[in-house]
């Protein structure tokens, strides 16, 4: 700060004592777990007779917004929940938005085909014939949709927070119930949360070409309107939820660019803790939300059964593991289509299944996406890319 005096000559500088900022989650540290940490500070410092500097820890004030927790599934950004009107119980997540291209302004969505095709269907190639009625697609699903309406916990857990100084707390509790009234009130019917209808989904396939590789996707056709001021393309929401120690959070939207090679997902150039080679990966999906994995270079070979158990056929699958063994699973029933993409935000593939004797699962299966889009382009959408107009 540089002060004048009244004839408005410049004084020197002055500065206030230097001071070592100690950053803490909000609401981890107690008065006397500071007060300890503070004392280390000092101790060390004066071993290197340094007598005028202090520690101080710091705490943001507010953090993450709680009310982000609330509006998340309501926002473009990548992980959000869908469903089909046909099917509005079934539950699954949109991967990622492509740009038809070729001069057309279309934007596209990409999940499995099993989320939105039911598997007692035929299995037979489907494209969209413009006379016929569309097969839309909707924005959360019936329990997605019921679990936003009435997460009291969560909203309840938000005001409790906001009644944190700093917070303008009757503001944001008026806000959150202005949203949720919104809600309740303009989604609850079916047609109001259509988020676009489907394009092609071709039938199903295990063991493709020359790489064996699964097929089960489908395009679908996304209405920007719906999409509001607050679309920025392919960035995955990172939601509220990861610890620090897992994933250092310098902003909750990850921008997604570029693709994970065969080359790189057989040749990992990251390493977990143990020193292995591997690939830290990430995903938001519409049952776990945001989870962390790691991808160590192996492809496994998926066996599916039909309904005569004597026969079945076989297909690669890129595989993903749990994080470590004290973490959650890394994906449940609900969270196929999710894109899976690395800490870097390059991306990897389309979540299609998992396995294991978990909970949930403890091997999860996905689609390369570097195969993907070269088949995505011989099936109907030859100039598809990821370039999308925001």
């Amino acid at each position: 700060m540089v002060e004048h005096s009244e004839e408005g000559e410049a004084k020197k500088p002055v500065a206030g004592p230097v001071t070592i900022w100690i950053g803490v989650s909000p609401e981890s540290t107690s008065a006397t777990a500071a007060h300890d940490a503070a004392q280390v500070v000092l101790a060390l410092l004066k071993d290197y007779q340094i007598t005028d500097v202090g520690p101080q820890l710091h705490e943001p004030v507010g953090g993450l917004d709680p009310l982000l927790e609330v509006v998340s599934p309501l926002t473009p950004a990548l992980g959000l929940g869908i469903s089909t009107k046909a099917r509005p119980g079934a539950q699954g997540t949109m991967a990622l938005y492509l740009a038809d291209g070729g001069g057309s302004d279309r934007l596209l969505g990409l999940s499995c085909r099993h989320v939105l095709i039911s598997s007692k269907e035929t299995n037979l190639d489907y494209v969209h014939h413009p006379s016929r009625p569309p097969r839309d697609v909707l924005l959360l699903g019936r329990k997605a949709f019921i679990n936003l309406v009435d997460s009291n916990s969560r909203s309840k857990d938000a005001k409790l927070r906001l009644r944190r100084p700093g917070f303008m707390t009757e503001n944001k509790m008026e806000a959150l119930a202005v949203l949720l009234d919104r809600v309740k009130k303009d989604w609850s019917k079916l047609d109001n949360r259509v988020l676009g209808h489907i394009l092609r989904s071709p039938a199903i396939a295990l063991g493709v070409g020359e790489h064996r590789f699964t097929e089960d996707w489908g395009i679908f056709l996304v209405n920007r309107d719906k999409l509001g001021v607050g679309f920025q393309g392919n960035k995955m929401d990172l939601g509220t939820k990861l610890k620090p120690d897992e994933f250092v959070i310098k902003c909750r939207l990850l921008p997604l660019v570029g693709i994970i090679t065969e080359d790189l997902m057989r040749h990992p150039d990251m390493w977990d803790l143990e020193g292995e080679p591997c690939l830290l990966v990430v995903k938001n999906g519409n049952a776990t939300g945001t989870t962390i994995g790691r991808a160590n270079g192996v492809f496994s070979i998926v066996r599916d059964y039909f309904n005569d158990v004597s026969v079945n056929q076989t297909s690669m699958e890129w595989g993903i593991i749990n994080y470590n063994s004290k973490s959650e699973v890394f994906s449940a029933p609900g969270d196929s289509g999710s894109i899976i993409a690395d800490i870097r935000g390059r991306i990897g593939g389309t979540l299609t299944g998992s396995s294991g004797q978990t909970e949930s699962s403890d091997m999860t299966y996905a689609t390369p996406f570097w195969w993907l889009l070269g088949r995505i382009k011989a099936n109907g959408f030859p100039n598809a890319h990821l370039n999308v107009v925001t």
